[in-house]
């Protein structure tokens, strides 16, 4: 799994591989380790092999289905997808069985993609840990030896990823559900600019800050992915990585696992000594008062749509989803007023700042993957970080830091609209982490 997307479908493409083989590589997996690892909640073994056996007899007949030919993927359970009823990590969502597919997920399929099946997620996409205490909570496969979380709210997706179940899958990202997951287990989470990729067919959480992003072995993945669910021409990212570059100091981190902090300073000298200009950029508001605003906006969203639901005390609802829903009543409606008006200054004056340096560097998360038995519902740590760029509506990718035996993740961050930008400086700025790895590595073998 660990080749690319365009490589995977030109193997199917040419013939030298066939696409079934590779769903029932997929679903194999699925079937020896799903159990432990809780990533799958429902698989389309049958329409996958169809589709899959439709990708190869087109292969037969010189026909390529697109870019993404023949490729399975997996799709967080809060999308539309005809013939399914989304769950959205609850049992008591009831939205119906969809007639159509979203758009977004219609797309990838139009690309020649194969939904393998729907992934598990926190209910109602509204936490960061990625614990589900009604549904389940995906295992990460990071360490084989004890249950770590996944991180929230795109936890099946990221797991499957990580484990290898399939190449790629959806998630979404409301305050860094995305991002979080990709972090803690060790692989590339995208979250797009707002408005770039539909959200017709999609559970709402937050109208605000909605979006939906790939989660990926390589930010090339992410990009390619991300303009098939726009429905833009794809391109091929062309590495660049800008002469100056924005780093979030330390300070401004505080508290942050000494890991972490470790691993993010190593990349901003790995970028240094490249020849880069390492610029320091501090928000103009603390980090936990852009994931307090995020939050209370959140809260009156989904408060307004699901609170009845979340107060009827007989519905089996996680029962820390549940007091995170009605936690919005406290969010009124002339305090909400407030809090959107305060935000468009507040994107507005970022966008002046980053014109003259439009990509910043921060750690995804403050934390690593804790112990399931470690996590405390009553705190969140793990959007501290991610829900600045949803805040001010940058887009924004997670990548993973080489070498660490509990993942890493790296954020970056760009203007909004420079979605592309964005994806060529992660490829290669993944390029130049890799390279700065294997030169430390070098190093200690020759000291030894």
């Amino acid at each position: 799994m660990e080749q690319e997307l365009r490589g995977l479908a030109f193997a199917r493409a040419s013939g030298a591989q066939s696409s079934r083989a590779l769903v029932e590589d997929c679903l194999d997996r699925i079937a020896t380790q799903n159990r432990q690892l809780h990533a799958f909640l429902t698989v389309f073994a049958d329409s996958a092999r169809a589709e899959a056996d439709r990708a190869d007899a087109a292969v037969r007949g010189g026909t390529l289905l697109g870019p993404l030919h023949g490729i399975p993927f997996a799709m967080k359970d809060l999308a539309d997808i005809a013939g399914h009823e989304p769950s959205f990590g609850s049992r008591c969502y009831g939205r119906g069985v969809a007639e159509r597919t979203a758009p977004a997920v219609a797309r990838l399929q139009a690309a020649g993609a194969i939904l393998l099946g729907v992934t598990h997620m926190v209910e109602f996409a509204i936490g960061g840990w990625g614990t589900n205490y009604s549904m389940g909570t995906p295992r990460n496969p990071c360490d084989p030896d004890h249950h770590r979380v996944s991180g929230g709210s795109s936890s099946g997706s990221a797991v499957a990823v990580a484990a290898g179940l399939v190449p790629f899958a959806i998630g979404s990202d409301t305050g860094g559900s995305v991002r979080i997951p990709a972090s803690l287990c060790g692989i590339v989470g995208l979250k797009p600019s707002s408005g770039r990729i539909p959200l017709d067919g999609i559970a709402p959480l937050s109208t605000s800050f909605d979006t939906l992003g790939p989660l990926t072995r390589s930010a090339s993945d992410a990009g390619l992915l991300a303009d098939i669910m726009a429905g833009e021409q794809p391109r091929h990212a062309v590495p660049e990585l800008p002469h100056r570059i924005g780093y979030i100091p330390p300070a401004y981190l505080d508290p942050i696992d000494a890991d972490v902090l470790a691993g993010y300073l190593d990349a901003i000298g790995v970028c240094r000594a490249r020849g880069h200009e390492l610029v320091q950029i501090t928000p103009p508001l603390e980090a936990v008062e852009y994931q307090r605003r995020n939050g209370s906006i959140v809260a009156h969203e989904i408060f307004s749509r699901l609170g009845g639901l979340a107060d009827d005390k007989t519905r089996p609802i996680d029962p820390y989803v549940r007091a995170r829903v009605l936690a919005g009543a406290l969010i009124d409606t002339e305090t909400y007023g407030t809090l959107v008006a305060e935000r468009v200054v507040a994107i507005a004056r970022m966008q002046d700042m980053m014109a003259a340096t439009p990509l910043i560097l921060m750690p995804t998360t403050p934390i690593r993957a804790r112990r399931i038995e470690e996590v405390d519902e009553g705190t969140i740590p793990l959007s501290r970080f991610t829900r600045i760029a949803n805040y001010l509506d940058l887009p924004a990718i997670s990548l993973p830091l080489p070498g660490k035996r509990l993942p890493v993740g790296l954020q970056v961050m760009a203007a909004h609209g420079s979605d592309r930008a964005l994806i060529a400086a992660a490829c290669a700025l993944a390029t130049v982490l890799e390279e700065g790895e294997k030169r430390s590595d070098e190093d200690l073998r020759a000291e030894t």
